[in-house]
């Protein structure tokens, strides 16, 4: 296994454990079938760019086998993004970022990516991935500037008919909380939402009467720059979670999903923020 490799897992009222597949559709005024919903392009719909508000990354190491069976230490980039979707009324799909490191020659140190299924506007949208560190020979590897830019002709644009406001109020974090263990670093929260919300958003697995949502882990340090961030987690609100709440006696409020990340080897940071977002 990876020396960085970050193991995810997400415990619930609930077991849930989903890949990003599939479409569903659900009743009501707003199209939440992706597949289906009509969809533009910028030029067709004047949209704003996506725009980076803040990234940031980190050096760490990875190990990888060499020919005779033997652990290699690898150079490696942890890094991390927030981005912003400017144009109210629109949820951007397939946004591909490209993520690029450059020594003070200018030259190219490392190259990575991250695509965001879904950018909906009103809210920030965390990201953030792991890329080696593989110049050509000779290339001077210290790192004097960091990019991310979002790669526009290919996204396409859904029209949603939810307000920024209505975004922004779907999901709740509390008891957010940080701490190192033998099993790496451990970051667990409680998640709350209007199941309701489940019918307005484009949802990716096949399940109705569900709210979807993903979270990301952004970690800064004391002046607020990036650091590093953890695997995008998978966060469910559905029907039968609010029925076994309810059977055992819970209050009529939205049931509590306990989410649980690790990341192994995570670097020092001084302050972390979990970003949940609609849709996986």
């Amino acid at each position: 296994m990876k020396a960085i490799s970050k193991v995810v897992a997400v415990l619930a009222v609930s077991a849930l454990a989903f890949g990003m597949f599939g479409c569903s559709s659900n009743s009501g005024s707003v199209n939440t079938n992706a597949d289906e919903a009509q969809t533009y392009t910028s030029e067709e719909i004047g949209a704003s760019d996506i725009t980076v508000e803040k990234s940031g990354y980190s050096s760490v190491e990875q190990t990888t086998i060499d020919a005779d069976g033997n652990e290699v230490p690898v150079p490696a980039i942890d890094f991390a993004f927030i981005v912003k979707n400017n144009n109210t009324g629109y949820v951007a799909q397939n946004v591909p970022f490209n993520v690029n490191g450059y020594n003070a020659n200018g030259e190219i140190v490392f190259s990575g990516g991250a695509t965001c299924m879904y950018v909906y506007p009103g809210i920030d949208t965390a990201v953030s991935g792991t890329t080696t560190i593989a110049p050509a020979e000779g290339i001077d590897t210290n790192i004097t500037e960091f990019t991310v830019e979002p790669l526009m002709s290919t996204v396409e644009w859904l029209k949603t008919g939810l307000s920024d406001a209505e975004i922004a109020g779907m999901f709740t974090v509390d008891n957010a909380t940080a701490e190192r263990t033998e099993t790496g670093l451990n970051i667990n929260a409680t998640v709350t939402g209007d199941i309701a919300d489940g019918d307005k958003i484009f949802k990716v697995a096949d399940l109705e009467n569900t709210l979807e949502g993903h979270c990301v882990a952004i970690f800064t340090d004391e002046s607020g720059n990036i650091l590093f961030g953890s695997d995008s987690t998978n966060v469910l609100i559905d029907q039968t979670t609010i029925d076994s709440v309810q059977a055992a006696g819970g209050e009529e409020a939205a049931p509590l999903n306990n989410v649980s990340i690790t990341i192994q080897n995570a670097p020092e940071y001084a302050d972390f923020q979990l970003y949940v977002m609609p849709g996986l």
